[in-house]
């Protein structure tokens, strides 16, 4: 077995597994970095096969290694990694730094995972099915945990409905952004909170 083969299975990235989102949140059912992977890499596939049927692998490997410098720096807050555009660059920078690092030790994957990383969400087609699909991993998550009882998470799910709206709602993915966004108020109604 190859040492990369042997990085990823037993080295830090495998840490995305025990590392859970929503930290700051009371949630009933965890969610960890891999899961949440997963399902934005299912979202984004079958978006892909909606909108660019071609674009289907490139979609799939960004959205799996989208989150994957969380293996060391955690899930950060949203509110705090987005609190000033000089903090968001400076977490960036760190997130290249990290994850420069880690790959390395894979040799060439790794070099190949590190440009995929630096691109997953850009402003590609390719990049926004992936943005998109992120954003409506949360809204659904937020969605399933209040479907169990918990409405905590409510203004994650408007803040990240809005962004959808907001970044998605004109363009090639609009239709599949509002639409998912208005299934998810289906499911959960929010009084004068419809984006």
């Amino acid at each position: 077995m190859s040492q990369a083969v042997n990085e990823v299975m037993y080295g830090k990235i495998g840490r995305l597994k025990d590392t859970y989102r929503y930290s700051a949140q009371p949630v009933i059912a965890r969610e960890n970095v891999a899961e949440h992977s997963f399902w934005t890499a299912m979202i984004a596939i079958t978006i892909a096969y909606e909108i660019e049927r071609s674009v289907v692998p490139q979609v799939a490997l960004k959205a799996l290694l989208h989150d994957i410098e969380e293996c060391m720096t955690g899930d950060l807050v949203r509110e705090m990694k987005y609190a000033t555009d000089e903090f968001r660059d400076a977490v960036k920078k760190v997130e290249r730094m990290f994850i420069s690092s880690l790959l390395e030790d894979l040799g060439e994957p790794g070099a190949e995972m590190f440009i995929v990383w630096d691109s997953a969400k850009n402003n590609t087609l390719t990049g926004q099915i992936v943005g998109l699909a992120d954003l409506l991993s949360v809204v659904s998550f937020c969605t399933k945990e209040h479907e169990l009882g918990n409405t905590n998470l409510e203004e994650i799910r408007k803040n990240c409905s809005e962004l959808v709206v907001q970044k998605y709602g004109i363009g090639p993915l609009s239709d599949i952004a509002i639409a998912s966004i208005n299934e998810s108020y289906k499911r959960w109604p929010i009084p004068n909170a419809r984006p």
